[in-house]
């Protein structure tokens, strides 16, 4: 009985075709219908071309890289100019204005003109938002701008 059991276990195992066992015929080829040479062709532009096999590597395009264009010329005057600046430093001559001085950080004097009447105390610390002087008047010694701000340092 244990032989007939092993006999149809063995029997059972594999049900596929074997490596290397020719295919049996399908059914269109067991009717007389055509086999693989009727079959249409892949690449009908002549025989295939064999398929790279996974050790092999894909060639590198053929094309060249684009090329990049040369860059302008620099700017003559700077894109970013900014027209105002900030001083941080020590009112020297205050008052109502419209003339002040004001001694920076780091040592540089300057003559500040603010016509709107703000009112800054000497030996106060301020931060000054300036811009180029653009009328011709002198507030005293050292490099003139125009006020346009001054906000106390606390």
């Amino acid at each position: 009985m244990l032989t007939g059991v092993v006999l149809i276990a063995v029997a059972g195992c594999g049900g596929g075709p074997t490596p290397g066992a020719p295919m049996p015929p399908t059914p269109d080829a067991a009717q007389g219908g055509s086999d693989e040479s009727d079959a249409p062709q892949r690449g009908s532009n002549g025989p295939a071309t064999p398929t790279p096999t996974p050790t092999e590597t894909p060639g590198l395009s053929r094309t060249d890289p684009p090329t990049l264009p040369r860059p302008g010329t620099p700017p003559k005057t700077p894109s970013d100019l900014i027209s105002g600046d900030w001083l941080v430093g020590t009112v020297t001559r205050g008052g109502t204005g419209p003339c002040y001085g004001l001694v920076t950080d780091d040592g540089t004097e300057h003559a500040l003109y603010g016509g709107d009447g703000t009112t800054l105390t000497q030996h106060t610390r301020i931060r000054a938002k300036v811009a180029p002087l653009r009328i011709r008047i002198r507030c005293g010694p050292g490099q003139h701008w125009q006020l346009i701000r001054a906000e106390v340092i606390r």
